[in-house]
Formats: structure tokens, C-alpha cells, sequence
């Protein structure tokens, strides 16, 4: 029964026979009389390969009867973990565990490399090959560790000492006796020299000499002759031959005429050691040497230079370097510059009209006789005439291109109806001149809808506003150090009759109208501030009546962003030295200031610090520099455009609490004539009270009266009736 591969061995019943042999850079040879093949000189791409594998057991797999296992074979270039260099998937029996392979036979395991097998032993790390074994059963491939390393078997290591060596039909080529010399068997072709400082002298003074004779043995015109001094390496050989075949040359100098037949000389240089080259110059009645000219081992020529750093290299040794071309009456002087022999360009002096002309294909430059200069034209009429042919979008008249920069250059050119364009190496980045109504446009739009059009943004370093470049996946990031988009930058006023700002609901996430009651509360927090400019400068010493950006932050801190710009904390002239400027402050090093000078002007960062003032990146030429003060991140930058919404919603309220009082108002004024009508009606009230009681009192006089006189008559009527 066949164990789970958990339960295989990695390594403990594994026995490796090889019956391959390495020779150095030979291929591998194995046993080949089980695969056909053509016969040929070359060993056959093949290895033999034995093993046994067992269970964890150590029961060989296959007990029972043979099975067959899908195993794939890899070679590796170290032990562990290493380079994957060769692998092959092979259908393996096993028979009581043994199984014979060979390798080479197999087929491509997916996309693994499977390059022939000797090429794997060719190579300068051919010592480390390891082998590796990976076996598939139920499913499951389980690698078998550690790697084998492949060994040669131990009469390959006679190939480290071959006695001879062999063409490929096992013709002896070179050979060897016991007293170590070679025999050499054919012809030798070699661009180098061949020495022999030992040679016997066969010819009159040839002693310490070569002579390579011709094919009849005589010194005839095909042979090459060698002669002089070769001890060393610092002998001066000198060669004098006719005809026969360049090389082997010793050190020195070479002279040969008439080579190939061609009546062609030559002065050949072997530079041994040394750096080569061929040198011109002369000697005085001593041995002091003065070189003029120079050709060195690569073929420049130095003029003047003993290290030629051109194909060319002219250097004048007292006075003005000077190069002339001169030509006879009437006739052009001229540089030609070709390319494989094709015409390329030239500088040419046109005698007559006195122009130089620098060509192209065309007259690409004219310098003419009176110092204009044309180019794209050879009739220059201004001291700098350009003509342009080209109408697509990345040619202009006059083009600028940076390391940086795409293959769309900057470039500058007059459009079809006399406008001008300046265009930077981005399609959109240009500034557009209109001619006839002197309308500008920055980076497009419509020149006839306003005198200045600016499309697109540039980025700063103000908080506190929305980034495109940070959307997330939960929405838009609010921060203190975002970046605002910014279409024009001002470091000072901007002057204008009126301004309109792009409003639209539709562009907008509106959250809802802003409380008119606390925003006049806030408002009425705000403090309006006094004050003049440190930077008298640029800004004057005027009184100003603003606001301050850190009161403001506190009571509406939307309305205050922080920006990196430089504050007048130290605002003093000084001297400067070597970068050095002499002022004592209170800088350390890695904090940025801003410095002035006549000619250089920036922020750059403090490099040293000592008891007499400070070293920054800042170098010019110059002897005294103002130095405005440091760099802040923390710039509070006002946005007055916020501060008069706040203003607007505040007045509303305002607005809102003054009808308020005017409906109390005209309610006080109803009620008042209300009371006056009230006192009126109480007035007449008590007249009629009065009446009543005037009435009342009349009535009881009546009655008294009435009363007074009924008892008179009663006392008459009694009076009548006792009589």
C-alpha cells in the first residue's frame, strides 16, 4: 500500500548513482541506448539517474507491484533557495522503491525553464548545480529534501589535464611532449603577436628575433620579419616588411608598405603595456623630447594635448587656440559633418555676400555681413529674423526644452492673424497675445470675453480647504495643511472697479442658511485692529484698519488658513562673506530665512549657525544682503471674502431686529392713541358722573323743594279744614 507523501522520508533512503561524466566545459554524456538518436560528434543531452524512495516507513515505494507517479526534476544553482535554472516533468515507475531515469527525456513542467542539459555544466558557476525532486501522489507534490549536488566521476578529473587537443573529427590540433613542447598541427590565425625571446637565430642579425618564414621556408616578400631588443616589455622593436599579413607585432613602432598590393604604407604602434598611440615631436642636442602632435590608441588626434579627449583635440601652447580653413579667391570655406557617409550638416563662409551659413538640409542658420541673423530664412532683414514653416502645435518659432520636459516642448510663435503664442510642454500651459484687441489668455479660453482670461490652477500651502487630491473612500478630507487651487497670486494689491466670485446652487452641497443670530454674535467678537506694517518697504508705513488673523481664529476659525511664507522678525541689512552672513539672531540650523541681495532673492534654508551669525544655501556675489526674517508654517492668511458673508448674515439680523422694533414701534403708537381715545372716553365719563351727581343733587333739591312746598299746602289744606 502507498503512504501518504507526509509520511515519505525526505532524505534518508535516497542513494544517487550517476553514470554521467563532467569534463570541465564538455557536455554531459549518460547512458543514450535507450533514446535515438542521429550519431554526431557532440555527447548526447542526456543524464542517467537511480534512486530509491521509500515511505515513512521505510518501505520502498511500488511494494507490491510498480506504480507510476507524476515527479517533476529541477536543477537549482545553490543548495537552498537560489535560482531555478532547469526542471522537467517526467512519468516515474517505481519498483520496491527503486526507479531509473533519464533526465532530458521529459517534457516542459508549465512555464519552467528547460534550456539543453549541457548547458547547465558550461558555465563560471558550473560547480553549484543541485539537484531537487518533487513527487505527486493523490494529488498532493511533496518536495524531497536536501538537494543533490551533481559530482564528476573520478576520471573526469583527468580532463583539468588534457594532453592534447582535438578538432571535432579527433584530429590531433595541439599537442605536447615530456619535455613540454607543442606541437602544432594546421594554421594559426590571431590578431595578436606571437614572442619567443628563446628563438634560435636562423638568419644575419636576427639574434633575439621571430622570423615566421613563408610556405617555401625562404625569407620571400608573404613572410614576416621581427628584429631588435625584446627584453622586457620596454624594447624598441622596429618592423620593416612588404606585403604579407598584418599582426604579430612586438612593442614598438612598425613600418609596412605596399600591403595587399595596394601600394598602401603603414606606422603601426604595439603599445604593450602602456596606453599606445603614435607621438610627433622633437628632440634637442639631449634627450629632452617636446611633443607637437599626438594620435593615441583609440585614433584622436591631439594637437598641443598629449590626451586628446575628442577625435579632435587642438590646444594652442602660447596664445590664441586658432583653427583655419582657408580657401582661394572666390572659393567657400567650408566644414562638412557627415553620417555614414551621408551629408548631414556644414558651416560654410559664402565669399561675395560674407554670410556664414550653418546647414542642415537647409539654411538652417545665416549670420549675414551687417550681423543679422536669420533663421528658418536666408534674407535676414532685423538683427534676429525667425521664420517658422511648421503649423502643428509643438513647433513654434521659437522652441525651449528642459531635461524635464515631454517631448512637447515650450515654444514661442506668431499665429496666422498676427496673434502671438507661448505655450509650455503641457497642451493646455499657454499664454495667448491677441493682436488686434490686446486681450491676454493663460492657459486657454476666449480672448474676446474679457481683457484677461486665466483657465486652471496652480497649487499653495493654505489649510483649511477642500483637495481634489484627497478624496477618500468616506468623502472629501478636511484639514489644516490641504491644498487650495489658486488661479492668481498676488504678494500685493489687486486693483479693480468690482469683483465677481462664480456662485451657482449647482456646483454646491449646501447644508443649510446660516443662523443669523450667531453670526452676528460672532461678529460683534470680531475686533477691527489698528495697526501699521513692519515691512515698510513694500507695504509703506500707512495706518491700516483690518482685522488680525489670530483674534480672528479664535472667534471664526473658517475664516483663517495657515500658509508657509516668511515673517519681517528680523528685518536688518548685513554683511555677506563666503555665504556667511554677519548678523547675530536667533536662527538655528534647518530653519529657512529670506534673504535680499542686488542680485539674488528667496527663502533658503540655514546651514550653520555661530556667535557672529549664520551660513545659508545663498551665494551670490554680492557684499551686503537684507535679511527680511524666517520662513513660518503657521502664516495666518484672512479670508475677508468669509468675514463679509459673516457681515451680510449679521446685518441680516439686524435687518431682522429692526422691522422687529418698527412693528413694536407702530404697535406702541396704536396702543397710545388707543389710551388717548381711552382718556377721552374716561374724560367724558366723569362729565357724565358729574352731570349724574349734579343731576342727583338737583333731583334731591327738587325733592326738597317738592317736599318743602306739598307740607306747606298740607298745613293750608289742615289749616282750611280746622276752620
Amino acid at each position: 500500500m502507498n503512504k501518504s507523501p507526509s509520511l515519505i522520508k525526505n532524505c534518508a533512503f535516497f542513494r544517487f548513482i550517476f553514470k554521467a561524466v563532467v569534463c570541465g566545459l564538455l557536455s554531459i554524456t549518460g547512458i543514450t541506448s535507450l533514446v535515438a538518436q542521429q550519431p554526431s560528434f557532440s555527447p548526447p543531452e542526456f543524464l542517467t539517474y537511480q534512486g530509491f524512495l521509500a515511505d515513512g516507513n521505510g518501505v520502498g515505494l511500488g511494494q507490491a507491484a510498480p506504480v507510476n507517479y507524476n515527479v517533476v526534476f529541477r536543477i537549482f544553482d545553490s543548495q537552498s533557495g537560489g535560482n531555478l535554472i532547469w526542471s522537467e516533468l517526467q512519468t516515474v515507475t517505481f519498483d520496491r522503491g527503486q526507479f531509473s531515469v533519464i533526465l532530458g527525456e521529459g517534457s516542459q513542467n508549465a512555464s519552467e525553464a528547460r534550456p539543453p542539459l549541457g548547458s547547465l555544466f558550461a558555465s563560471a558557476t558550473a560547480s553549484d548545480r543541485f539537484l531537487e525532486m518533487t513527487v505527486t501522489i493523490g494529488g498532493n507534490p511533496l518536495t524531497i529534501a536536501p538537494r543533490i549536488r551533481f559530482l564528476p566521476t573520478p576520471y573526469s578529473f583527468l580532463a583539468t589535464q588534457a594532453n592534447q587537443l582535438v578538432s571535432p573529427t579527433g584530429a590531433s590540433l595541439i599537442s605536447s611532449d615530456s619535455n613540454g613542447n607543442l606541437s602544432i598541427t594546421g594554421s594559426i590565425n590571431t590578431p595578436g603577436s606571437i614572442a619567443n625571446a628563446a628563438t634560435t637565430a636562423t638568419r644575419a642579425n636576427t639574434a633575439n628575433a621571430i622570423v615566421m618564414r613563408g610556405p617555401s621556408g625562404s625569407f620571400e616578400a608573404s613572410s614576416v620579419f621581427l628584429t631588435g631588443t625584446m627584453n622586457a616589455f620596454n624594447a624598441n622593436v622596429t618592423s620593416v616588411r612588404a606585403g604579407g599579413l598584418l599582426g604579430g607585432h612586438l612593442q614598438g613602432a612598425h613600418l609596412e608598405w605596399n600591403y595587399g598590393g595596394q601600394g598602401a604604407s603603414y606606422l603601426l604602434n604595439q603599445k604593450g603595456l602602456g596606453s599606445g598611440g603614435i607621438v610627433f615631436g622633437e628632440v634637442d642636442a639631449g634627450t629632452a623630447i617636446t611633443e607637437r602632435m599626438r594620435i593615441d590608441y583609440l585614433g584622436r588626434v591631439g594637437i598641443g594635448i598629449g590626451a586628446p579627449e575628442a577625435n579632435l583635440h587642438v590646444r594652442s601652447l602660447s596664445g590664441n587656440g586658432q583653427v583655419f580653413i582657408d580657401s582661394p579667391p572666390g572659393n567657400a570655406s567650408q566644414l562638412f559633418l557627415r553620417e555614414a557617409g551621408v551629408l548631414k550638416s556644414a558651416f560654410s563662409y559664402i565669399p561675395g555676400t560674407g554670410s556664414l551659413h550653418i546647414y542642415t538640409g537647409v539654411d538652417a542658420i545665416v549670420a549675414n555681413s551687417v550681423g543679422r541673423v536669420g533663421m528658418g530664412t536666408a534674407a535676414p532683414d532685423a538683427t534676429l529674423h525667425v521664420v517658422s514653416n511648421a503649423s502643428n502645435r509643438a513647433s513654434g518659432t521659437a522652441v525651449f526644452v528642459a531635461s524635464d520636459v515631454s517631448s512637447m516642448a515650450s515654444h514661442i510663435h506668431h499665429g496666422a492673424l498676427g496673434d502671438w503664442y507661448i505655450r509650455s510642454a503641457a497642451p493646455t500651459g499657454r499664454i495667448f497675445m491677441q493682436d488686434s484687441g490686446g486681450n491676454v489668455v493663460i492657459g486657454g479660453g476666449d480672448p474676446n470675453t474679457a481683457r484677461l482670461v486665466v483657465t486652471g490652477a496652480g497649487t499653495d500651502t493654505f489649510g483649511n480647504h477642500f483637495s481634489y487630491g484627497q478624496l477618500g473612500l468616506n468623502g472629501p478630507y478636511f484639514g489644516a495643511w490641504t491644498i487650495s487651487d489658486v488661479s492668481i497670486k498676488a504678494s500685493n494689491g489687486i486693483h479693480a472697479a468690482f469683483f465677481r466670485a462664480l456662485s451657482d446652487a449647482r456646483i454646491k452641497n449646501i447644508a443649510g442658511q446660516s443662523s443669523s443670530v450667531e453670526d452676528l454674535e460672532t461678529l460683534r467678537k470680531i475686533e477691527v485692529t489698528d495697526y501699521t506694517h513692519k515691512d515698510v518697504a513694500t507695504k509703506g508705513n500707512r495706518p491700516v484698519k483690518k482685522l488680525i488673523g489670530q483674534q480672528l481664529e479664535k472667534i471664526y476659525p473658517q475664516a483663517v488658513s495657515l500658509a508657509v511664507d516668511a515673517i519681517p522678525d528680523i528685518y536688518e541689512m548685513a554683511k555677506l562673506s563666503d555665504g556667511w552672513v554677519k548678523l547675530k539672531t536667533n536662527l538655528e540650523p534647518g530653519q529657512r530665512v529670506r534673504l535680499i541681495s542686488k542680485s539674488k532673492e528667496g527663502v533658503f534654508e540655514v546651514l550653520e549657525v555661530d556667535e557672529e551669525g549664520f551660513r545659508a544655501d545663498f551665494n551670490p556675489d554680492d557684499s551686503d544682503v537684507f535679511v527680511f526674517g524666517r520662513e513660518v508654517s503657521d502664516f495666518r492668511v484672512v479670508d475677508y471674502e468669509a468675514v463679509s458673508m459673516l457681515n451680510v448674515s449679521a446685518t441680516q439680523e439686524l435687518a431682522k431686529q429692526v422691522e422687529a422694533l418698527k412693528q413694536s414701534e407702530l404697535k406702541i403708537a396704536s396702543l397710545e392713541e388707543k389710551v388717548t381715545r381711552l382718556e377721552a372716553l374716561e374724560a367724558k365719563a366723569n362729565r357724565v358722573v358729574l352731570l349724574e351727581q349734579e343731576l342727583a343733587e338737583l333731583k334731591q333739591m327738587l325733592t326738597s323743594l317738592v317736599d318743602a312746598g306739598v307740607g306747606k299746602q298740607q298745613k293750608n289744606s289742615d289749616k282750611s279744614t280746622s276752620e
